[in-house]
C-alpha cells in the first residue's frame, strides 16, 4: 500500500511539472536546470515550442523524440552535451545547434520529416551515425572545417542536393549518403580524404582551395585499398588482380579505365553498360576477357588490345561505339557476337596469328570489307552482313568460306 502511494505522489508530481512547464504549447525548462534527462519529454505532443535556459548544459537521449509538434527550438550556447535521439522525429524546419556543442550524437535528428536547414557550428567535431537519416527536406548541408569525423549513414534517406564535406573530415564511415536519390553535387577539397571517399560517386566538384599534396602523393595515399576517380579515369584499387563479374556493371562515374600491372583479368559484364566510358588500353597483364565485358557501352570509340590477350569472347563489345579496330595477332580467338551491332565500325584490322572468328562476330557493324589473313582456320556462321566485301588469300580458309556463303571475294 505504501509503495502505491508513493508511485501515486511521484506521477502527480511529474504530471503537476508537465501542467506547469507547458503553458499554450511552449515549454519552459526553469532556471537553474541544468539538465533534461533522457525521455523526459518523450511523445509529449502538444508541445510546439520549447525556450530552454542558459544554465542547461546536457540534454539526455530521447528526451524530445517523437515531438512532433515541436517547430520552435531555442538551443543556447552552453550545451556541451546532447543525446543520442534526443530530437528525433520533431517538427522544426530550421535548428541551429549551440556553438558550445562539439558533438552531434547518433540519431540526433533522425526522422525529422520537415527539417530544412541545419546550421552546424564550428565547434563541432563530430556527426553521429544516422545523425540525419529520412530528413527528407533537408537539401543543402555544410559541414565546417571543424568537423573530422562523419558519421556511417549520417545523411541516409534525406533529401540532400548540395553537401560540402572540407579536408578537415578524415574519417568517413559507410554509406553516409546512402538512399540520398536527389544528391547533384558534392563539393570537397581536391586531393583530400573526402575527394578520395566521394570520387566514385560521380557527384565530385572541387572547392576553391589549394590541394595540400600532388595528384602523385594523392594516388599514393589512397589508391592502394580504394578505386580512385580523378579527371575521368578511374584508377582500379592496387589490390584488385581479378576485377570481378558485373564489378562496375552500369558505371557511370569515368570516362577512361587505368588497369595497372597486377590485374590479370576483367570478369564477365565487368563494365556491361558503363555508357560513360570513352576509351580502353586492355594492358599486356591482362591475359583473360570475360564474356560481355564492355557490352553496352555505348559511348566507348576506342580500345587497344595488349599482348598478353588470347581471346576476345562472346559478345565483349557488343553493341558499343567503336568506329575502328585492330585486332594483334597474340588473339587467337575472337568470339561470338563479339563486335555485333558496333553500327560505327567500319574499319578492323586483323593481324596474322588470329585463329578463330566466331558466329556473328562483326554482323550489325558498318563495315563495308574485311580482310581476313590465312592464319585463321575456323569461321563461325554469319561472321560479317552479305553486302560485306571480304579481302583474302588465295587458298586460305577465309576464301573458300566466303566463296560457299555467296559473299564478294576479292583475292590478294
Amino acid at each position: 500500500m505504501k509503495k502505491n502511494l508513493i508511485c501515486l505522489l511521484i506521477i502527480t508530481v511529474v504530471s503537476s511539472l508537465y501542467a506547469q512547464e507547458i503553458r499554450n504549447g511552449v515549454l519552459t525548462i526553469k532556471d537553474g536546470t541544468t539538465q533534461i534527462d533522457s525521455t523526459s519529454y518523450r511523445d509529449v505532443k502538444d508541445i510546439t515550442k520549447v525556450v530552454i535556459p542558459n544554465t542547461v548544459t546536457k540534454i539526455g537521449d530521447l528526451a524530445f523524440a517523437g515531438c512532433d509538434g515541436l517547430k520552435d527550438i531555442q538551443l543556447p550556447n552552453g550545451i556541451t552535451s546532447i543525446g543520442a535521439g534526443a530530437f528525433s522525429g520533431v517538427g522544426a524546419e530550421n535548428i541551429r545547434l549551440p556553438a558550445s556543442l562539439t558533438k552531434i550524437a547518433k540519431n540526433t535528428l533522425q526522422n525529422c520529416k520537415t527539417l530544412r536547414s541545419i546550421t552546424i557550428a564550428d565547434s563541432v567535431t563530430e556527426i553521429g551515425n544516422h545523425a540525419y537519416e529520412n530528413c527528407e527536406h533537408l537539401s543543402d548541408v555544410v559541414i565546417p572545417n571543424s568537423v573530422t569525423k562523419l558519421g556511417e549513414k549520417a545523411f541516409i534517406g534525406s533529401g540532400l542536393v548540395n553537401l560540402t564535406v572540407p579536408s578537415s573530415v578524415t574519417a568517413i564511415g559507410k554509406t553516409p549518403i546512402d538512399k540520398c536519390e536527389n544528391i547533384k553535387t558534392i563539393k570537397v577539397d581536391k586531393f583530400s580524404f573526402a575527394h578520395q571517399f566521394f570520387s566514385t560517386t560521380g557527384k565530385v566538384t572541387f572547392s576553391d582551395k589549394k590541394p595540400d599534396i600532388t595528384r602523385e602523393e594523392f594516388l599514393s595515399l589512397y589508391n592502394e585499398n580504394k578505386d580512385i576517380v580523378l579527371d575521368g579515369i578511374l584508377y582500379i584499387s592496387r589490390q584488385i588482380t581479378d576485377i570481378k563479374k558485373n564489378k562496375y556493371k552500369g558505371g557511370t562515374f569515368f570516362t577512361r579505365l587505368s588497369l595497372h600491372k597486377k590485374i590479370k583479368s576483367i570478369g564477365d559484364s565487368a563494365f556491361h553498360g558503363c555508357e560513360t566510358l570513352t576509351e580502353l588500353d586492355i594492358t599486356a597483364n591482362v591475359t583473360s576477357l570475360g564474356n560481355a565485358a564492355f557490352q553496352n557501352c555505348t559511348g566507348l570509340t576506342k580500345v587497344t588490345f595488349g599482348t598478353g590477350l588470347k581471346q576476345i569472347p562472346y559478345r565483349s563489345f557488343k553493341n558499343s561505339a567503336l568506329t575502328e579496330v585492330t585486332i594483334p595477332g597474340n588473339v587467337k580467338i575472337i568470339g561470338k557476337e563479339a563486335f555485333r551491332d558496333c553500327k560505327s565500325l567500319a574499319r578492323i584490322v586483323i593481324k596474322d596469328g588470329v585463329e578463330e572468328i566466331g558466329d556473328n562476330a562483326f554482323y550489325g557493324t558498318a563495315l563495308t570489307e574485311i580482310e581476313v589473313p590465312a592464319s585463321v582456320t575456323k569461321l563461325g556462321g554469319g561472321v560479317t552482313g552479305k553486302d560485306v566485301k571480304w579481302i583474302v588469300k588465295k587458298g586460305s580458309p577465309a576464301e573458300k568460306y566466303a566463296a560457299d556463303k555467296k559473299l564478294t571475294v576479292i583475292v590478294k
